[in-house]
């Protein structure tokens, strides 16, 4: 597989992923970043460069209100797409029939 053929096939990925799992992989790689994070803040203070820690605490803080906010949306969208599973196809067809019968 060529390059151009790979990124291709790609981007294609990536514009057919549904906002659902999109989400799932924000959630996980904000997690991921606060791991990284604190494990090189432990290291820093481990080495004695706690002054690091100061901005470090911020950008920890940041990034869980992103995971916050990002599980919030993954949560309703999980709940819209739920409410979507239980409707069935005679909602549709009743409307069709109400504008039918308003027509007449």
């Amino acid at each position: 597989m060529k390059l151009k053929e790979f990124l291709s096939k790609w981007k294609e990925g990536i514009m057919t992923l549904p906002p659902e799992k999109q989400l799932e992989a924000k959630v996980n790689g904000i997690i991921g970043t606060i791991g990284g994070l604190i494990l090189g803040f432990t290291v820093m203070v481990m080495r004695g460069m706690w002054y690091f820690i100061i901005a470090g605490i911020f950008i920890v803080f940041l990034q869980c209100i992103e995971l916050i906010s990002t599980k919030q949306q993954l949560e309703n969208i999980k709940r819209i797409n739920s409410n979507y599973v239980n409707l069935d196809g005679n909602v549709f067809s009743d409307i069709e029939n109400n504008k039918a019968g308003a027509e007449k």
